[in-house]
């Protein structure tokens, strides 16, 4: 049972590692490649419009119906369609490739933690350990689960740079590049120069992209054949009526309305919008204004290794120091729990 869990997980990170990892260098890459009539950057702000929609709608739907394995699936053939709708980008082609897209940004994530929740309660009745023992397992899962994903802005850009910067024709040039257009001053690319934007060799950006969606159609076709389902706590017992959707959208409303309204959350609503805020800086003016315009489109990739390492490093740093703190907690409380001179003797 234990080796059937490791498998699972196993299968489940490789997958969404591969899948998310072309997801993520292709974001990082959409305000750049597309910045005629900003394309990119429409194209982005449709595909998180339209996950918040989701979110609300038809996620609860689709975990509550159809579990969290093919949920995941559907937002890996999301991801797919954003990437495809890339190889000719235009209004009829971006705008339906994000709207599909979202289907990513609103599945994957809430699926992802619920089967790695899911799998562990599913096989917590064969662990000799308590409650206590067993979340902090769990847990402990979780957050390797989180730092294996974030990696992915380090893989899906690497594979970034080695295509672009490869194919890249260096040449000497004698012409003076002027940067005064770039960084804080930079406005709108019509009518300007899109040669630091676009790669010169469209071959290379279409080897790239087809890297990307090889690498997505495995990670789909590795959920499909070798994920196993899980039997979820919203599981219904045997004779009992399923919720109808109307029901499954009001609970999942009222159960936002509360979230938003609790404290919680209400402290944690500015970490949100900064991090939202990072997020539409870092994947637009960033990424365009401040490499594409100076350095060119190939370095992209380079500039976010850097970044996509230093965040694992950190994040695998403070998860080193909320274990050791979890860990004197539960040492502190056990000692708590031992009698008088058993205490003595463990001081």
């Amino acid at each position: 049972m234990v080796q059937s869990t490791t498998k699972n997980f196993l299968v489940l990170v490789i997958g969404l590692t591969v899948n998310i990892s072309a997801y993520v260098g292709m974001l990082d890459l959409e305000s750049s490649i597309n910045i005629s009539h900003n394309l990119g950057t429409i194209s982005l702000s449709i595909t998180y419009g339209c996950g918040l929609l989701m979110s609300l709608f038809a996620t609860p739907l689709l975990l509550c119906n159809i579990g969290s394995k093919w949920t995941l699936i559907l937002g890996e053939i999301g991801f797919a369609a954003f990437t495809l709708a890339n190889f000719y980008p235009g209004l009829a082609t971006l705008i339906p490739g994000a709207i599909i897209g979202s289907m990513g940004e609103s599945f994957i994530w809430p699926a992802g933690l619920l089967y790695v929740t899911c799998l562990f309660e599913h096989n917590s009745h064969t662990r000799d350990e308590d409650a206590d023992q067993i979340s902090e397992v769990k847990n402990i899962w979780i957050s390797r689960y989180y730092g294996v994903i974030k990696s992915c802005v380090i893989w899906g850009n690497v594979i970034s740079y080695g295509v672009l910067y490869g194919f890249k024709q260096h040449q000497q040039s004698n012409v003076t590049q002027s940067f005064t257009d770039c960084g804080s001053n930079f406005c709108s690319a019509e009518g300007t120069n899109t040669s630091s934007y676009v790669p010169k060799n469209k071959e290379s950006l279409y080897i790239l992209l087809g890297s990307y969606a090889v690498l997505q159609l495995f990670s789909i076709a590795l959920h499909v054949f070798a994920l196993k389902p899980l039997f979820q706590s919203t599981t219904l017992p045997e004779g009992a009526s399923k919720p109808s959707i109307s029901s499954i959208i009001i609970s999942s409303l009222r159960s936002n309305a509360y979230h938003l309204s609790s404290l919680d959350q209400i402290l944690m609503t500015p970490i949100c919008f900064y991090y939202g805020f990072l997020i539409s800086y870092s994947l637009t003016d960033f990424t365009r204004a401040f490499v594409s315009c100076t350095l060119g489109v190939e370095q992209v990739g380079l500039i976010l290794i850097v970044y996509g390492a230093l965040n694992t490093i950190v994040l695998v740093i403070l998860g080193c120091l909320g274990y050791g703190v979890t860990e004197r907690k539960r040492r502190r409380r056990e000692k708590n729990h031992l009698p008088e001179e058993e205490r003595i003797i463990a001081n």
